[in-house]
């Protein structure tokens, strides 16, 4: 489910947007008046605010003009070749492209806080990765929240229209901006870096996932990734995952200082022991460089209340992430705060207790080789003594791997000895195959639809269940049909 576009109160004039988007003011009406509060979404306008029109595959803009217009639009942003109307009672700038020019504006918009919190700070961190972008994320929001107030990206607006709408909520009041930046096709990621001139840029790590879209490997997808990197500004920071060498590869891109994480001994932030307490997270031990000292480094224990070695690692980056956005050590009595304070997101490995003592594990946001592997392995901590269930659908946009890395996620699923394995159809299919192979139970249905009602049917008092699959799969609707099945204690 989209994520709404959030409302704000960024202000600029027509002349402010064309420079800025390099655009052309077609229409002055309003004589250099002020529009606040920018958007794309034409039922989002409202009285003296400007509206974006984006042509799109499915809807163009420019057809909601005139509901813009309505709703009180003082200036209104669209492309050259729109014919306007004779009457237009609103302030117009024409731009060769509209995508183009909302992240431009955005830049203009976050330039202008940096210049207005010259003395106070002001930090744009931003985050990429294959797996564990919107976790490392969360904390890090978490994180430097103990210290200044932060804007950050809400649900999965990281992508060229959200991006923008979030920078768009960035203001005077605000220390940090901490921004999620996603990708499906190539030179994303590098128009995102543009739009927002990060001062610290992370990779939490580089897998296939959306490699369809950015030339079919591995290494298509680290070098799209990579050039969030080539964004930083000059004495920007680059935070890169030690462990993952095709991450480490994107840093032959910049003349940053790195700073990593990892639990090799190459990482200035190194995760050194993780204890799982089950279903209530784990307790962590990282080292981390004592800043200011020279060489220091110093051990920090904290509980976890997320689960998950995935989780335990996301910490470590957050750590990592916020400590070199803020400059200086974390306490770390606000270290532990903020991972109290941060709170599951679900569809991201979110807990569900549910009636007869079954245990729900809500992954089914998303899904790719490596956050695969993870669930599977978190599912194993978590259900010690007790019957594994798990309702997988395909991971998507794996291109001509999919077949060799959905066989390798059913002998991964395998080696857990699971009770009973459901797959929601298409290249899961394949899973499934490995794992009767090796004498394990499963069901093969054609959907999410048919995978909830087999789930309904099958799960037993006690059992943990795991469900995850690619966010089109619409494995949600098997956490909805449990949900609704067996309550909540």
């Amino acid at each position: 489910m989209a994520t709404p576009i959030p409302r704000n109160r960024a202000a600029m004039t027509a002349y402010e947007v064309a420079v800025a988007a390099g655009g052309a003011i077609a229409r002055d009406v309003t004589g250099g008046a002020v529009a606040v509060g920018f958007t794309t979404d034409s039922r989002e306008v409202t009285a003296g605010g400007a509206f974006v029109a984006l042509h799109g595959e499915k809807i163009d803009g420019h057809n909601f003009i005139e509901s813009a217009l309505k709703a009180g639009a003082r200036l209104l942003v669209v492309s050259r070749k729109f014919q306007l109307p004779e009457r237009v009672d609103a302030d117009v700038v024409a731009v060769d492209d509209p995508l183009e020019a909302w992240g431009a504006i955005a830049r203009h918009h976050l330039r202008s806080w940096r210049r207005a919190r010259h003395v106070g700070g002001a930090s744009v961190l931003a985050i990429t990765g294959s797996s564990g972008k919107t976790s490392t994320k969360e904390l890090s929001k978490a994180l430097l929240a103990t210290v200044g107030a932060v804007s950050a990206t809400s649900g999965n607006l990281n992508n060229r229209i959200g991006m923008p709408a979030t920078i768009f909520t960035v203001n005077r009041a605000h220390r940090f901006a901490v921004l999620e930046a996603g990708m499906d096709l190539s030179g994303e990621m590098a128009a995102l870096g543009r739009i927002c001139e990060p001062d610290v840029a992370v990779i939490t790590r580089v897998d296939l996932t959306h490699n369809e879209g950015v030339g079919g490997s591995k290494f298509a997808v680290g070098a799209e990734k990579g050039a969030l990197l080539e964004a930083l500004r000059p004495g920007g920071v680059a935070v890169v995952n030690a462990d993952d060498p095709m991450a480490m590869a994107q840093l032959a891109r910049t003349e940053a200082r790195a700073v990593l994480f990892g639990r090799g001994e190459a990482a200035h932030y190194r995760l050194i022991e993780r204890t799982s307490r089950g279903a209530s997270g784990s307790w962590i031990q990282f080292s981390r460089p004592v800043l200011g000292a020279s060489g220091k480094s110093e051990v920090v224990e904290v509980d976890l209340p997320l689960i998950g070695g995935a989780a335990a690692m996301n910490t470590v980056a957050a750590v990592a992430a916020a400590e070199t956005v803020y400059g200086a050590n974390l306490p770390v009595e606000l270290i532990q705060k903020a991972l109290y304070d941060v709170a599951p997101t679900p569809g991201r490995a979110f807990m569900r207790p549910l009636r007869d003592e079954i245990l729900l594990i809500d992954d089914s946001y998303n899904a790719n080789p490596a956050s695969m592997s993870a669930a599977v392995d978190t599912l194993g901590e978590v259900a010690t003594g007790r019957r594994k269930v798990l309702v997988l659908g395909e991971m998507r946009g794996l291109g001509t791997h999919a077949a060799v890395e959905h066989a390798e996620l059913g002998r991964r699923v395998a080696r857990e000895q699971p009770g009973l394995v459901i797959g929601c159809g298409g290249h899961i299919d394949r899973a499934l195959e490995v794992i009767a192979g090796a004498g394990l139970r499963v069901i093969s249905t054609k959907n999410s639809d048919e995978a909830a009602e087999v789930a309904v049917r099958e799960v037993k008092s006690g059992d943990v269940v795991l469900v995850k699959a690619s966010l089109t799969v619409n494995a949600a609707a098997v956490v909805q049909a449990l949900r609704e099945a067996y309550g909540t204690d």
